[in-house]
């Protein structure tokens, strides 16, 4: 997601700092909270896609849970790979 949200240009006048956390701005934060939010969702969808597979007897349901967790994982990858994070076991 894009920002143009910035710091002011007079900054460095009326605080008499330069501003050293220009990567840590609110939209920032929030991108990275609902990224780790996903995250936390996909992994517990992922969790009970899991437990429906090993309970699932109907063969063509089974490839459905196949087919829905192969998509999670790839949501997964794709979030964690947006923010530079390892998933780990």
């Amino acid at each position: 997601m894009g920002h143009n949200i910035d710091i002011s240009l007079n900054w460095h006048r009326v605080f008499g700092r330069k501003n050293t956390k220009r990567g840590r701005t609110i939209p920032g934060k929030c991108d990275q909270r609902f990224g780790y939010l996903k995250l936390r969702k996909v992994k517990m969808l992922i969790n009970e896609n899991l437990k429906l597979l090993e309970n699932e007897k109907n063969p063509d349901e089974y490839i459905l849970i196949i087919q829905t967790n192969a998509h999670l994982k790839e949501m997964e990858k794709a979030i964690t790979s947006k923010w530079g994070t390892v998933i780990l076991k």
